[in-house]
């Protein structure tokens, strides 16, 4: 079963577990070690506005955060982990996404993912973006934005 919490409590443990798990997806992204990443990380989710996590039978699996700004919540980090038979094959079954939905629902308007062009989890909003649509609501903004050289492929759905 998958349960989202927002505000959840989470030890250094699991978050170290988490970056771990998604380090060899992600690492492309950074210029710095794998042990400064995670501090500068660990310190920026913090700071962050909302942070929220998602469980498969109590064990946490994914953790996001993000900044809201006139209730639109920007998810600007996460760390996809792995269950606990090793697998992230929970990041393609529905009930994983709706637990999410069903929790940010109630609380926000409209939700902006902005991941790295071309990164892993570029491909996955992608391949989820029909299925966003359907859990959220319309797709009302869809466009790369470049930004101290970076391009992000930001996504907006809105609740109806």
């Amino acid at each position: 079963m998958y349960t989202c919490t927002l505000n959840p409590t989470y030890t250094d443990e699991e978050f170290s577990r988490l970056f771990e798990d998604s380090w060899d997806k992600m690492s492309e992204q950074f210029s710095l070690s794998k042990t400064d990443a995670k501090e500068k990380n660990q310190k920026r989710v913090k700071r962050m506005d909302q942070i929220g996590a998602v469980y498969k039978d109590g064990y946490m699996i994914y953790l996001f955060a993000g900044m809201v700004n006139n209730n639109v919540f920007k998810m600007d980090f996460a760390l996809f982990g792995k269950d606990l038979s090793g697998s992230r094959n929970f990041l393609h079954d529905d009930n994983f996404l709706n637990a999410i939905n069903t929790t940010l629902n109630p609380v926000y308007d409209s939700l902006i993912f902005n991941p790295v062009a071309e990164s892993s989890i570029d491909s996955y909003m992608e391949e989820k973006k029909e299925k966003t649509k359907t859990l959220i609501g319309p797709l009302t903004k869809d466009e790369p934005i470049t930004e101290n050289g970076i391009t992000y492929n930001v996504n907006k759905n809105s609740y109806e």
